[in-house]
């Protein structure tokens, strides 16, 4: 199959019209693309689809280049079904009621192209909107203020992220048993890039806009509520981690 430049997967469940702002976010930052001549293409996956989703995409076709529909009932799982579809050099992802800066997909194909081996870079600036609302930053694996001992108490980094496809390939999402207290997947997903030696990079001036719902209970949320507890990593039991602590 003749490769792209980027492959943008977009994740929907339960979005029904909130899907509409993402999309248009989508739009902006492929036409950005176009701009440059950077090539690209869009899969939508529709997981266990709301009848007010599906109504929405039928209603308002969106100009991507395929809809995929799964029984998956985990965003993981449908990340990883739908990095098997896609031909892009460089994937990323983004959850179907959240938004992205115009210039996210230019900005981070031109700061992966520089950068000398495979990482994975993620926007600069976090706005949280709706239900809760405040601005953070994302933290770069080599920035002096890093610490991985951190990741034993929260995640850094955002599932919106930029890479190469083969790095997806390497490292799947596990999948969530949130009943029974196995969630997380996100973080888990950035322990296991680390444990692989690639970094987490930050983009300057890129911004991701992440959708807390007043209405919906998100995976995020229902893992706490659940009191879930991340897969099992071995992130921890890395040679490099010998000795902290014992200085």
């Amino acid at each position: 199959m003749s490769q792209v430049d980027i492959s943008i997967i977009v994740t929907t469940h339960s979005e029904g019209r909130l899907a509409h702002p993402t999309l248009k976010s989508v739009t902006a930052a492929i036409a950005e693309c176009k701009k440059v001549g950077i090539t690209t293409e869009w899969l939508i996956v529709v997981d266990r689809p709301t009848p007010d989703l599906l109504n929405y995409l039928e209603a308002f076709p969106p100009a991507c280049n395929r809809i995929e529909t799964t029984d998956f009932g985990d965003p993981g799982l449908a990340r990883n079904h739908a990095i098997k579809l896609i031909k892009g050099k460089y994937v990323t992802v983004l959850d179907g009621d959240d938004l992205w800066s115009a210039n996210w997909l230019t900005a981070a194909y031109a700061f992966c192209e520089n950068f000398p081996k495979p990482c994975v870079a993620h926007c600069e600036t976090k706005i949280m909107f709706e239900r809760k609302e405040f601005i953070a930053h994302n933290i770069d694996q080599e920035s002096p203020d890093f610490h991985p001992e951190g990741l034993l108490e929260k995640n850094y980094w955002n599932p919106s992220c930029f890479a190469r496809r083969e790095t997806f390939l390497e490292h799947p999402y596990a999948a969530s048993d949130l009943p029974n207290g196995i969630g997380y997947e996100d973080w888990y997903w950035n322990l296991e890039i680390m444990k692989g030696g690639k970094l987490h990079k930050v983009v300057p001036q890129t911004m991701h806009a992440i959708r807390f719902k007043s209405w919906k209970t998100s995976q995020l949320a229902t893992s706490a509520a659940n009191e879930c507890v991340m897969m099992a990593s071995n992130f921890f039991n890395l040679p490099f981690q010998e000795g902290r602590g014992k200085q």
